[in-house]
């Protein structure tokens, strides 16, 4: 399965990424952007992505954990798709750049928007939830103007370095969707946004 954005794409994970995912589940800096608890031995990093990658393997499995890799096939970070509700379609996601080299550009921004659209163009849903903590005012940033609508705010929710953080979240709904692919392709990624299988 190769789910393709415009500079990087998705896929599933195979035991070949394990080391890389280990390293960044260790980076502090890493885990602060993403939900769990952090994991605090090698063993249970190892054994928690095990289990994310069975759990992926199943068709109707509630989690989706996906890797995100450059076009030149280096993995970079993780996409997971959380609490798939196949009945009512809908499902939350979260994203996270592992390598530190990778961060603070484009890549974050397309993994976004190619999560988003995989979501309804492979998976069907019908509404697509992102969190996002409050102070991560770059993600915020990028939902919204990508077409996210605003639908809650969890008061102090989280609970990171010390201290507690609220959550926003943003939905994007199937009938929206149309004007969020016009939206991404006019905000960030100005070419043609090259999806599919």
């Amino acid at each position: 399965m190769l789910f393709k954005g415009k500079t990087i794409n998705l896929r599933k994970g195979k035991e070949s990424d394990l080391p890389k995912l280990v390293e960044w589940l260790a980076d502090e800096e890493f885990h602060h952007t993403i939900l769990g608890m952090p994991l605090h031995s090698t063993s249970e990093r190892k054994d928690y992505i095990l289990q994310q990658f069975e759990r992926s393997s199943n068709p109707f499995t509630s989690d989706l954990y996906l890797i995100i890799e450059t076009k030149e096939g280096l993995p970079i970070g993780i996409s997971i798709l959380h609490d798939i509700n196949w009945r009512n379609r809908n499902l939350n996601f979260s994203i996270g750049i592992g390598e530190k080299g990778s961060r603070n550009k484009m890549f974050g921004v397309d993994a976004f928007f190619t999560t988003v659209i995989f979501a309804f163009d492979e998976l069907n849903m019908h509404k697509v939830i992102g969190g996002v903590y409050g102070f991560n005012k770059a993600s915020m940033r990028i939902a919204e103007r990508g077409g996210a609508k605003r639908e809650a705010i969890l008061r102090k929710h989280i609970y990171k370095k010390g201290e507690y953080h609220d959550m926003y979240l943003y939905g994007f709904l199937r009938n929206e969707y149309s004007q969020l692919i016009k939206s991404v392709k006019e905000t960030y990624l100005k070419d043609n946004i090259n999806h599919g299988r």
